[in-house]
């Protein structure tokens, strides 16, 4: 999602946009000043339950007739689903959208419409707080010295499994980003733990 912040200089009457991607998605609108006041809104309430692979039930409320509105669902800064609705002049719509892998662990909802020329719109935040990962990791020394031991507490659920990868500051020097690549991660891979139990590991 790119969020475009556009200040007209006053007196201003038209804005031109145009949007071109590399991969031949393009976009324009012409926006017009428009001088209203509305006390129109529109709400979007979540009415059900979050569980995966489930319905989700939303009730979408306008102050005025909708004629249409659209839906963007939202997660990790991408748009994994929309749509467009034509509730029939009516002023609630009951929205039901499935509960999919893509929207774990967060996600949002936005919902919008024009009233009288005037876009009005409301978002809701999809927390699936079941499947948060439940993981504690705490080292047994503040300073580590080469050629020492150091000791890992890790504690997490009963059957987890933890991945454990260890690199040097050399390799920060090297790449201005920290995570490894499809390449290189057989190698930063150093071991799993399949986690019976509240237990530690001492790593060398």
């Amino acid at each position: 999602l790119i969020k475009l912040e556009l200040q007209p200089s006053e007196g201003t009457e038209q804005l031109s946009i145009h949007f071109n991607a590399v991969d031949g998605f393009f976009f324009y609108e012409d926006v017009n000043n428009v001088e209203t006041v509305t006390n129109a809104y529109i709400k979007l309430e979540l009415k059900s339950p979050i569980k995966r692979n489930k319905l989700m039930r939303f009730m979408v409320t306008c102050t005025e007739r909708m004629t249409f509105f659209v839906y963007y669902v939202m997660s990790k800064g991408n748009i994994i689903d929309a749509g467009f609705m034509r509730p029939n002049k009516q002023t609630k719509y009951l929205l039901q959208l499935n509960a999919t892998e893509k929207m774990i662990p967060k996600a949002k909802i936005l919902v919008a419409t024009l009233v009288n020329r005037t876009m009005v719109n409301d978002i809701v935040d999809i927390d699936f707080q079941g499947f948060r990962s439940n993981f504690d990791l705490s080292i047994d020394e503040q300073e580590i010295k080469p050629g020492r031991q150091i000791e890992l507490s890790m504690s997490g659920r009963p059957g987890a499994y933890v991945g454990l990868a260890a690199y040097d500051k050399a390799l920060l020097l090297f790449t201005r980003t920290t995570t490894c690549s499809g390449r290189t991660l057989g190698r930063c891979l150093t071991g799993s733990i399949h986690m019976t139990q509240m237990n530690s590991t001492c790593l060398t």
